[in-house]
């Protein structure tokens, strides 16, 4: 699925490709594909976006905001999902992304369709129909919109508390290292599996080791390494980097990895 670093590459591509400002003219929901708008009817959705244009494309963990001149709306790649502007490929943007289909894209997958004034089209690719679209006719920001009005800061905006912060409000907690790093509710969100695995391979600390038992070593090259995995997210989107994650044997020590 898309983890943070992806989710804002997809934001990256979808503003170069020029879809920021141009006059939507038509929307068109495929395949079923109205299943994952979770709180408007069809109608109301696609009334609402035709005449109107994108104005901002933003990210916050692994959430998309799409603000128009009127009203916002927001999604979640979840699993399976990915935006793709007809005839225009990721390049270094996006190689890959596993599980999901970046080349070979099937029409069967695509859930909607926003048709805009220039030519361009962006189809919306789910591949198990999975996303959620939450849509408003008036808000304008993450925080507007209420179930995830709680969700805290991402790997760009964080800031890990100090060691004796986090001792006294985990020494009780029964959270492995990789549940805790995979919580959404817990600065930083928007990590996911392989980002989770790869922390926790640089920062040399077994995954499954109970948070409260974290040393202020460990801790520390804990966040460290958190910083250098948003580093490495950042400058490359080919993965050259993974020492565990989707390799047969740990590139660190060369055992199996199970």
């Amino acid at each position: 699925m898309p983890e943070f670093f992806e989710v804002k590459r997809i934001k990256d591509y979808l503003i170069d490709s020029g879809i920021s400002g141009d006059l939507i003219y038509d929307f068109k929901f495929k395949n079923n594909g109205n299943r994952i708008l979770k709180n408007s009817s069809i109608d109301s959705f696609k009334t609402h976006l035709i005449n109107n244009h994108i104005c901002f494309i933003k990210t916050k963990a692994k959430y998309t905001l799409f603000g128009f001149k009127k009203g916002s709306f927001l999604i979640h790649y979840r699993f399976t999902g990915i935006p793709h502007i007809r005839g225009v490929p990721y390049g270094d943007r996006l190689k890959t992304i596993y599980s999901l289909p970046i080349l070979n894209l099937k029409k069967d997958y695509v859930r909607f369709s926003i048709y805009f004034s220039s030519g361009r089209i962006l189809d919306y690719y789910d591949t198990r129909c999975l996303s959620h679209l939450h849509f408003h006719k008036s808000l304008k920001n993450f925080n507007d919109y209420e179930h995830i009005k709680s969700l805290p800061n991402d790997l760009e905006n964080f800031k890990p508390l100090t060691y004796a912060s986090f001792k006294t409000l985990y020494k009780h907690s029964k959270l492995d290292v990789k549940t805790y790093l995979l919580d959404q509710t817990k600065e930083p969100s928007g990590i996911g599996n392989y980002l989770a695995n790869e922390i926790c391979s640089y920062a040399k600390i077994n995954p499954w080791l109970l948070i409260s038992s974290l040393s202020k070593i460990q801790y520390d090259n804990l966040f460290n390494s958190v910083n250098k995995i948003a580093q490495l997210s950042t400058k490359s989107s080919s993965y050259e980097w993974f020492n565990v994650f989707n390799k047969l044997n740990c590139k660190i020590c060369n055992h199996d990895i199970l």
